[in-house]
C-alpha cells in the first residue's frame, strides 16, 4: 500500500509583494539566515498583536526569550524530543499562571483560551517550518512558537503570528483573493501547473520494480516561494 504525504516547506521570501510598510521593510532586509528573520518577525508580532497575545505578553517580553535548563519543565516520560519540548513550554507557561492546555492534532499543540499555539522545534539554531499537511491560517489568535537549540541545556523561543506567515508565504495576490472570495484562481492555476510537472506513475513504478526512489521531480512551488513536496511511502502488508 502506498501512502501519499504532502509536506509544505517554506524557503526564503521574495520581497516584491505588497505588504504593510513595516513588514515590507523587514522582508527587504538582508539577513544572515532564516533565524534572524524570524527573530525580527517575532518582534513585529509582539508589536502588532499585543491585544491578541493577552497574557502571553508577560512571557514574551522580548522578541527572543530563553528557557534555561528546559528539561526541568518536562514532568512526564516521553521518548519523542519534540513532544518533550511541547511539555516543557506548556509547563513553563503554567509557571506564569497561564491556563495552558495541550491538544493533539494537525497544527494544534497548545491552547490558551481561544488562542492556538503550534510549536515547531529544531535541534540546531535553525527555524523548522515543516508544516506537513497543514498551513498558516488567517486566524488572528493563532501563533507559532519556533524553538531552537533543543539539544542544548537552554532553548530559545520566538512567537510569530499565523496571519503574518500566511501573507508572506502566499504572496499578495493569493492572500487577497482568499480573503476576498475564499477562493484563489491564482493559487488554483499554480497548483494545476505544478501537478503537471510530477509523474507519480513513474515514481511508484520505479520504487516497486527497482527497489529505489525514482530520480524525478517530487515538488513544486506556489505563492511566494512556498514548496509543496510529495513523499510516497511503500508499506507492504
Amino acid at each position: 500500500m502506498s501512502l501519499l504525504k504532502t509536506v509544505i516547506n517554506w524557503f526564503k521570501p521574495v520581497s516584491k509583494i505588497s505588504l504593510e510598510p513595516t513588514l515590507q521593510s523587514i522582508l527587504n532586509t538582508n539577513y544572515k539566515n532564516r533565524t534572524e528573520l524570524y527573530d525580527t518577525l517575532s518582534g513585529y508580532t509582539l508589536e502588532k498583536y499585543h491585544n491578541e497575545l493577552e497574557e502571553l505578553n508577560d512571557v514574551f517580553t522580548s522578541n527572543v526569550i530563553t528557557i534555561k535548563d528546559w528539561r526541568q519543565f518536562v514532568t512526564q516520560d516521553e521518548s519523542n524530543n519534540g513532544k518533550k519540548v511541547e511539555i516543557a513550554i506548556l509547563n513553563y507557561l503554567k509557571s506564569y499562571n497561564i491556563q495552558a492546555n495541550s491538544t493533539r492534532g494537525q497544527g494544534l499543540d497548545i491552547t490558551i483560551g481561544d488562542k492556538i499555539i503550534d510549536v515547531k522545534s529544531s535541534e540546531k539554531n535553525t527555524i523548522n517550518t515543516q508544516l506537513q499537511t497543514s498551513f498558516y491560517t488567517d486566524n488572528p489568535k493563532k501563533f507559532y512558537i519556533f524553538v531552537t537549540n533543543t539539544k542544548k541545556k537552554d532553548i530559545k523561543l520566538r512567537i510569530v503570528s499565523s496571519q503574518i506567515l500566511r501573507q508572506i508565504n502566499l504572496g499578495h495576490d493569493i492572500f487577497n483573493e482568499l480573503n476576498t472570495y475564499q477562493y484563489s484562481s491564482t493559487l488554483n492555476k499554480e497548483i494545476e501547473k505544478g501537478l503537471k510537472t510530477l509523474d507519480f506513475k513513474h515514481f511508484i513504478t520505479t520504487s516497486i520494480t527497482q527497489g529505489k526512489s525514482a530520480d524525478t521531480t517530487k515538488s513544486f512551488k506556489v505563492g511566494n516561494d512556498t514548496r509543496v513536496r510529495f513523499v510516497i511511502y511503500i508499506e507492504p502488508k
